[in-house]
């Protein structure tokens, strides 16, 4: 497969996770008009945040068992397609409940997607640019976070929460479009190699939960205080409400640029990448601790700790699925499974801190705690990863 054709799969494959990332946090900025329109209160029509992460983490891996019998490509178009479809079901929702319902289908799709996407994007590309192909799909939800999700609030805020959905709608049409004309037919010679049974068989090898462990370790981490990072802002840094949305604007930039860093790291060195990336996180919430309070670091603070707390994707993911071999295909759909249990454990460990010391100043804490533990996890095991092979080959 020549340059080009592979340059524009990833684009199209881009393009899908550009589209998930939207749709998944794309409420948090349409809260108070859903909930007046649907008659619930602001903190249960935040369950609609809840539910989709529940969709991703149990419905994508129930889901992606199907496309492992399908070929790729098709696999990927009918689970965009039904995405897509997915998100007029949420425009056109009479009630709570069913707005609910249709976001948790999506967010199956969206799971079973992410893991299908990831592993042919690792396949169409040559070995040593594997994590930079990983990087370049993560790169689709950090743009999703500095373009999708504000454009969408606005065009909520202006026209109505309904039609950000049909805007999302829109974004999935064109991916879906782009995988159709440009995604290749082949299907990866690792995920002909082995089935189910197999792969299952793989993934019962503790070196693989490793990091899945360290994935959520770090995601518990960095929602602890990016759920609550307005109030943080504003009553620790004392920022003025204005300057908020430029601080997420300069996390956005520095998560983008961390994940292409990330990906290159992940084709150089895997291992002692992610453990010095760990490293910096911890130091990053520890800065947050000592010096959360000087208003004019705040600006600077949210580009780098976007960076390590984004460059740091790539390289789990990469690991992941080389230590998972031929059972790539299965823990592809297991990654952003241990990514939501960690956005959940985050966002209530963080919402308890909250509430008990009523004040966000120590919610840092949790980010220095569970990312000291990630990298803790990471030495300890290294002798169980020298016991599985990391890549079988089929």
């Amino acid at each position: 497969m020549g340059d080009t054709p592979v340059k524009l799969s990833l684009v199209a494959l881009f393009l899908g996770t550009f589209a998930l990332g939207t749709t998944e946090f794309i409420v948090a900025g349409l809260l108070p008009s859903l909930a007046a329109d649907l008659s619930v209160s602001v903190p249960v029509a935040g369950f609609v945040i809840t539910a989709y992460a529940i969709g991703v983490a149990v419905g994508g891996p129930l889901l992606s068992i199907m496309p492992g019998r399908l070929a790729p490509k098709f696999a990927l178009l009918a689970l965009i397609g039904v995405f897509t479809l997915g998100q007029a079901a949420c425009a056109l929702a009479p009630s709570y409940a069913m707005l609910v319902a249709a976001r948790v289908v999506v967010a199956a799709c969206h799971g079973a997607f992410f893991g299908a996407a990831v592993v042919l994007a690792t396949h169409i590309v040559p070995p040593d640019r594997a994590g930079r192909a990983v990087a370049l799909l993560l790169a689709g939800v950090t743009t999703a976070n500095v373009l999708g999700v504000p454009a969408g609030a606005a065009i909520g805020d202006a026209l109505g929460w309904r039609m950000a959905f049909w805007s999302v709608l829109a974004v999935g049409a064109v991916a879906t479009l782009a995988i159709a004309l440009w995604v290749p037919n082949a299907r990866p010679t690792r995920a002909q190699a082995a089935g189910i049974r197999q792969q299952i068989a793989r993934l019962a090898q503790p070196a693989v939960y490793v990091y899945f462990v360290i994935i959520a370790f770090s995601m518990a981490g960095q929602l602890a205080l990016f759920s609550f990072v307005s109030p943080y802002l504003t009553q620790v840094s004392h920022l003025s409400a204005d300057a908020v949305p430029w601080f997420l604007l300069l996390f956005g930039l520095g998560s983008t640029l961390g994940v292409i860093v990330g990906g290159r790291l992940a084709d150089w060195t895997l291992v002692p990448s992610l453990l010095a990336i760990l490293a910096l996180q911890v130091v990053a919430y520890l800065a947050f601790l000592a010096w959360g309070g000087v208003t004019n670091l705040m600006l600077p603070f949210g580009l780098i700790w976007g960076f390590v707390a984004f460059a740091f994707s790539p390289l789990a993911q990469a690991k992941v699925l080389q230590q998972a071999g031929p059972a790539a295909g299965l823990a592809s759909s297991l990654i952003p499974t241990a990514f939501n249990i960690g956005i959940a454990i985050g966002a209530a460990s963080g919402a308890w801190l909250l509430g008990w010391s009523g004040a966000p100043l120590a919610l840092p804490w949790i980010g220095a705690i569970t990312c000291a533990c990630a990298a803790l996890v990471l030495l300890i095991s290294r002798p169980w990863q020298a016991t599985v092979p990391a890549v079988a080959e089929g």
